[in-house]
């Protein structure tokens, strides 16, 4: 029986063997409280805003990603763990859209659609009304 974990991609030209997210608390526990702050990290600049942006055929709604971990993150938190982060996440892997932005705009538009189906689903059901004020928010955002 194969008990490995499957690889992890990271846009249509990087792949792992191992799961990154078995890196995550190693990180997170070599950071302070303060450190694991958002408002921290974003005021330090060690994430950066996703932005929507316009490629040649239309509009990548990239905004919906929230924030991302940077070169500033790697080399602050996982250079506690590595002698060369930089080695490991490159700027393809920090910045996908930089492998193929037509692939990245094709994730993108699978998220858009799948956030969007999910939200409607709420008010197809009527359990949009139990859901409380931020998320009632959220859904409305995410349907419309």
């Amino acid at each position: 029986m194969d008990l490995s974990l499957p690889p992890d991609t990271i846009g249509p030209k990087v792949r792992w063997t191992t799961t990154s997210s078995l890196l995550v608390p190693e990180v997170w526990c070599r950071m302070s409280p303060e450190e694991r702050d958002p408002e921290f990290l974003k005021a330090h600049r060690y994430l950066e805003k996703c932005g929507t942006s316009n490629t040649t055929a239309k509009t990548v709604l990239a905004s919906r990603l929230g924030y991302r971990i940077n070169v500033r993150f790697v080399h602050a938190f996982f250079g506690r763990m590595f002698n060369h982060p930089h080695a490991l996440f490159t700027d393809e892997m920090l910045r996908p859209e930089l492998q193929d932005l037509a692939e990245f705009a094709n994730g993108v538009d699978n998220i858009v659609s799948t956030q969007k189906r999910v939200a409607k689903m709420y008010f197809d059901d009527g359990s949009i009304r139990q859901a409380c004020p931020p998320l009632q928010a959220l859904l409305h955002i995410n349907a419309q």
